[in-house]
């Protein structure tokens, strides 16, 4: 059996004082250079299309948002001090601070729960059966937007699939539904915000501004009256042309949301024990230990 995979699992103070509730003010904005994989699916693809809801922006902040081909990338730029705020998958994570060293990694926020699409899934599925990698099936590493084609082509004979990927017509007519990662692994906090300390330490109250932006607009795509706009942008940031195709979008048919951005700590702390169990990582660690919620929590307040 051949498997293609994104390849997620291969790889891998000074403004503390500035007052809690109020935001921050500096001559020049902090940059922020923020990344992203899947459009519509990550947030970051989204922030800039509701400019008008980020009052901090430009202010306290600039916004620099990067398309990276998968979250392996992304761990490489933050080791070289390229990337601030890494959307990382959950089997990255460990990758990044064990193998990759980058210790001081902290969890800042959610992105989406419950999702699908990794290899670590696959394979914990498939070790459910007695079948094991390298021993009963081989994996082939391919970017999402090929996964259609290789099945098509009988390149390969399962394939992940993430929204909106997932709901693309052609794909449905040539395959069907196998599980999904949550019969796999469980609830999964499945990607997130995550940002080196010592960054956090220097930019902490305009990372409270960006975070507080960000939840403001993650409410406002999460509001069921915002819906027609919610489907025009994701159409437009697709270049496709009917926006009914999104009607998914940000709805109680898409991954899970937390309106706060608070991530599940406790799912993520199950998620990290499973890429141990399925030996990516030596060891496995306490996830709360490597997270800082408290800007996110911050932030939220403010929208009380």
């Amino acid at each position: 059996m051949r498997l293609a995979t994104t390849g997620l699992a291969a790889a891998f103070a000074a403004l503390i004082a500035a007052a809690p509730l109020a935001p921050a003010r500096a001559a020049d904005p902090v940059k922020i250079r923020l990344s992203y994989v899947v459009p519509i699916a990550n947030l970051a693809s989204m922030l800039l299309e509701k400019k008008d809801l980020a009052k901090h922006l430009d202010k306290s902040y600039r916004l620099e948002v990067t398309r990276f081909a998968g979250t392996p990338p992304m761990v490489t730029a933050l080791a070289a001090g390229e990337l601030d705020v890494a959307n990382l998958a959950y089997p990255t994570l460990p990758i990044a601070i064990q193998n990759a060293g980058i210790g001081d990694l902290r969890v800042i926020s959610d992105d989406f729960q419950d999702g699908s699409g990794v290899d670590i899934s696959m394979r914990a599925m498939l070790r459910k059966s007695g079948l094991e990698a390298n021993r009963d099936y081989t994996i082939v590493e391919a970017p999402f937007p090929a996964m259609r084609a290789m099945l098509t082509e009988k390149k390969v004979d399962v394939v992940p699939a993430v929204l909106p990927f997932s709901l693309d017509p052609e794909l449905r007519k040539v395959a069907h539904t196998l599980f999904t990662s949550r019969d796999a692994v469980g609830i999964s906090q499945f990607t997130l915000w995550s940002a080196r300390k010592s960054f956090i330490d220097r930019n902490r109250a305009a990372l409270v501004d960006f975070m507080e932006d960000a939840v403001r607009i993650m409410r406002w795509y999460l509001d069921p009256a915002n819906h027609q706009q919610v489907m025009e942008i994701c159409a437009r940031i697709t270049k496709q042309p009917s926006p009914e195709r999104f009607a998914w979008a940000y709805t109680d048919k898409d991954y899970y949301r937390d309106r706060n951005l608070v991530p599940n700590l406790e799912a993520l702390q199950h998620n990290v024990d499973l890429t141990r169990d399925l030996g990516f990582v030596k060891a496995s660690f306490d996830v709360a230990k490597f997270s800082d919620l408290s800007i996110v929590q911050e932030a939220a307040k403010r929208l009380q």
